[in-house]
């Protein structure tokens, strides 16, 4: 962080730059603190970063002195330094507590620096603490802010959750965001869009969104549960994407993984009766995967038996 010209500048791009400059490959793109944030640390600096963790009177200390801090060349580095050595998932909810208890007209000044770091941070535990404070303090005119940040997928989590807090319809961002994705960042947008009754979303889920790199067991569950598999199998003409979606999403569930099991889902055994009610149509499903649903048939009956006719 450099002072110049009466303003403090980072000497490095910003985290919410690269995302933008990362275009299709935002989720996994290397951010700017990587060679600090991935590194590990000796023991005295362990200790050092120990020291200045803030016990909650420090921090409503320095939330009473940090807009001034920033605003002051002698001490905007140090006080920017104190949060990148702090942890958003311990240090996060006793910031917002010590924010709320300022009047309404200083919590407003807060939100509009950590709205400026969320966008000119280089450090992702300053970016964490200020997605942390946006979805506090902020309203749906953050959504584009933390569209961008959310994906990466360092930050998704985080920022769905934000999203949740500040717009009463998040569902579109955070949709958007895991069509743009296909690891990490998807699972999350996932995850929160397990209680969704917009019919368009559940389509997806069902489809393509159950999809991921990582492991299908992160989103199987979801996408049955939340997209209706049943329901829909229960149709007397299901469309192809949908039957090949069909057999990843069962398949999976009798996996071991993430994914809570077959037995954890009451209608799954019909699920995999009516898929099978399906599977000869055309011949092009059968053909597709074959191999695979005999395997997962052979689990099945072992589970549920469900009688000769599918034997």
């Amino acid at each position: 962080m450099k002072f110049e010209n009466g303003q403090w500048r980072w000497d490095r791009a910003s985290i919410y730059a690269t995302i933008l400059a990362a275009g299709d490959d935002a989720e996994t793109c290397l951010l700017p603190d990587h060679d600090t944030a991935n590194r590990r640390w000796s023991a005295e600096e362990s200790a050092a970063a120990r020291n200045k963790q803030l016990v909650p009177d420090a921090l409503y200390d320095l939330v009473l002195s940090l807009r001034k801090s920033f605003e002051d060349r002698s001490s905007a580095m140090d006080a920017y330094a104190l949060f990148t050595v702090q942890r958003a998932r311990t240090g996060l909810a006793a910031l917002i507590q010590c924010l709320h208890a300022l009047p309404t007209a200083d919590a407003e000044r807060f939100l509009k620096m950590f709205r400026w770091l969320a966008v000119n941070g280089s450090d992702r535990e300053v970016i964490k603490f200020a997605i942390g404070v946006i979805g506090a303090f902020g309203d749906r005119h953050d959504e584009d802010i933390l569209a961008t940040l959310g994906r990466a997928d360092t930050f998704t989590r985080m920022a769905c959750t934000a999203l949740a807090e500040i717009s009463d319809d998040p569902e579109p961002v955070i949709w958007d965001i895991a069509k743009r994705s296909n690891g990490w960042a998807r699972i999350y947008c996932v995850e929160a869009l397990r209680d969704t009754i917009d019919p368009k979303i559940k389509d997806w889920l069902l489809r393509d969104g159950y999809w991921n790199t990582l492991h299908l067991g992160y989103t199987a569950g979801i996408a049955f549960q939340t997209g209706g598999l049943l329901e829909q199998l229960r149709r007397p003409d299901p469309d192809q994407d949908l039957l090949d979606g069909a057999a990843d999403i069962l398949w999976s569930l009798t996996r071991k993984g993430p994914a809570v099991g077959t037995s954890g889902h009451a209608d799954a055994a019909e699920a995999c009766l009516a898929f099978m009610e399906h599977w000869d149509r055309g011949g092009q499903l059968a053909k597709n995967n074959s191999a695979r649903w005999r395997r997962l048939w052979t689990i099945h009956r072992q589970s549920y038996d469900p009688g000769p006719q599918c034997r």
